[in-house]
């Protein structure tokens, strides 16, 4: 729901009206950017930072330990 948002398709939450057009003025700023739904289980990488992120009290991840 979050990319369609970002991509322009539905308003979106009325408590992340802000974020959503913070972040689409940021996305315009490049010459090309796309914004893309990828399930998390098809990008290991991605979920095992997210799992780290989430289980870690550390501020730090270093790639070594991934």
């Amino acid at each position: 729901m979050t990319v369609r948002w970002i991509s322009g398709y539905g308003l979106g939450n009325s408590s992340h009206k802000k974020l959503i057009s913070d972040i689409q003025g940021w996305l315009a700023s490049f010459d090309q950017a796309t914004v893309e739904y990828c399930p998390r289980g098809s990008n290991s990488y991605a979920d095992i930072l997210a799992k780290k992120g989430v289980d870690s009290s550390r501020e730090e991840l270093v790639w070594s330990d991934v």
